[in-house]
């Protein structure tokens, strides 16, 4: 049995004990609470390839952040959502996205999905981080768009003089993706003019859509007429190694230039030994020896027992692009944008980049190709 003080003193100590829990409670419910950005990724279909390597290299972004003890005190938090590729899917998962209050949207993966997600939300405060958008269409305009991947003029402009230099100028017939103009159109037309300007001839061009039937034998005839001296695909990964395939069936075994878009695992996978040989110029050196992509790729290997291609360094990047801004607003949605055009020098996967007043980004960039059956990086082209 207690005695009556000491049944007074205990009921205190548990009043106390509630209060510190209420309290404690509270403090959970503002400034602790986990930071939640949003990822809309192409997890299936045609382009899953992007989709789903992005979302790996931007998992493995967030539990870095988190082991070094999260932004201003704070967990990283990612929710993903598959917007299947296509610009309407995109759209639904940035309102999706809206409505659960995620700070931003790393995303989107496709030019055109990006384009129309700054026009149709360019009204709302919801800040975008792209890893793999490189139309010039979204350059030098200051609004809620950011990108870790350089405009695709710039490639473009390298695979010409590469071209130019390296195969003697043959002439060269464009096959051009008609659903995701934004890019493919923007990087050839900056392929055209700079392969111009060297002598050399790429004024022809097939557009296709990859919905539709026989596209592919309709590129092989179009060769068959014109008989050009290399291609030009600008295309997703699977298309270009479906017409690769289909011209190597038939015989042709012409010089194939590819966007960097097509660079991909699946490229290899899908093509096999059709897409040897293909050559394509961009920011990612599959080979490289610096210590953060080795420290990236080895991390990357430990956590998903695969190795990573750009979709994945980029997506890593575009979280540490993040972190970085929202340490510098608390955690906060209000500034970010303004932040992000701040970031400077921020060590990424592929070595330190910086993010200027317009939301874009420059690189050092690189001459690839596929070699028994790997990526694998030709040359260094450092930009202007």
């Amino acid at each position: 049995m207690f005695a009556a003080g000491d049944v007074v003193w205990r009921k205190y100590l548990v009043v106390c004990s509630l209060l510190v829990l209420v309290v404690g409670a509270c403090f959970g419910c503002g400034d602790d609470e986990s930071i939640r950005i949003g990822l809309s990724a192409p997890l299936s279909g045609r382009y899953s390839d992007l989709g789903i390597q992005g979302q790996k290299g931007a998992e493995l972004a967030v539990d870095a952040v988190n082991a070094r003890g999260g932004v201003a005190g704070r967990t990283l938090e990612l929710e993903v959502l598959n917007d299947s590729g296509t610009v309407e899917g995109a759209l639904d998962a940035d309102r999706t996205l809206m409505d659960h209050d995620v700070v931003a949207v790393v995303g989107h993966y496709l030019s055109a999905q990006s384009l129309a997600a700054v026009e149709k939300f360019a009204d709302k405060p919801l800040v975008f981080v792209s890893p793999t958008t490189s139309t010039p269409l979204l350059s030098r305009q200051k609004d809620n768009f950011f990108r870790v991947m350089p405009s695709n003029e710039e490639w473009a402009a390298a695979l010409a003089g590469f071209v130019a230099k390296k195969m003697d100028r043959p002439s060269v017939l464009m096959v051009v993706d008609g659903d995701n103009r934004g890019y493919t159109s923007t990087f050839c037309n900056a392929f055209s003019n700079r392969y111009a300007q060297l002598g050399g001839e790429a004024s022809s061009e097939i557009q296709f859509y990859s919905h539709s039937a026989g596209w592919q034998q309709a590129v092989v005839e179009r060769v068959a007429q014109e008989k050009p001296g290399a291609l030009l695909v600008a295309a997703s990964a699977m298309d270009t190694a479906s017409v690769a395939g289909r011209l190597r069936q038939n015989g042709y075994k012409l010089p194939i230039l590819i966007t960097p878009w097509a660079y991909t695992k699946g490229l290899v996978r899908a093509g096999g030994s059709a897409v040897e040989g293909v050559i394509s110029s961009m920011s990612y050196d599959e080979n490289s020896r610096m210590p953060e992509f080795v420290a990236f790729k080895d991390a990357f290997r430990r956590r998903f027992e695969a190795k990573p291609h750009f979709a994945a360094a980029f997506s890593y990047d575009a979280i540490m692009a993040l972190a970085d801004a929202l340490e510098r607003t608390a955690g906060k949605p209000a500034g970010l944008a303004r932040e992000l055009a701040r970031v400077r020098d921020l060590p990424g996967s592929m070595g330190p980049f910086s993010i200027n007043d317009a939301g874009d980004v420059h690189r050092a960039y690189f001459i690839v190709t596929v070699k028994d059956g790997e990526l694998h990086t030709l040359s260094r082209v450092t930009g202007e």
